[in-house]
């Protein structure tokens, strides 16, 4: 009995050692895990400027154009995606 209670001890040692080194585990990030990036035209203008945003994991990239209008344009960082919605500043 003495024999089955210390394989019993062992066992219950050894689950306990593989969740603890399954929960310290983390998933590497790889090619497959890479956010679906949606490009910023050109036309866009020269990027000037990036601020946060008061929402986590967004910002906003400010952009000069050729006739000097100020556009901003809101992204979600950890998506990466591009919100629909632009701002212009036209300059006199």
């Amino acid at each position: 009995m003495q024999t089955t209670l210390t394989q019993k001890t062992l066992l219950y040692a050894l689950l306990i050692l593989i969740g603890v080194a399954i929960a310290g585990c983390e998933k590497l990030g790889g090619p497959q895990n890479a956010p679906d990036m949606h490009t910023i035209p050109a036309a866009m203008g020269e990027l000037v400027a990036v601020t946060p945003s008061t929402n986590p994991h967004q910002a906003v990239l400010w952009f000069r154009q050729a006739d000097q209008t100020i556009v901003a344009l809101q992204v979600n960082t950890s998506r990466g995606t591009i919100y629909s919605a632009t701002v212009k500043f036209p300059r006199s």
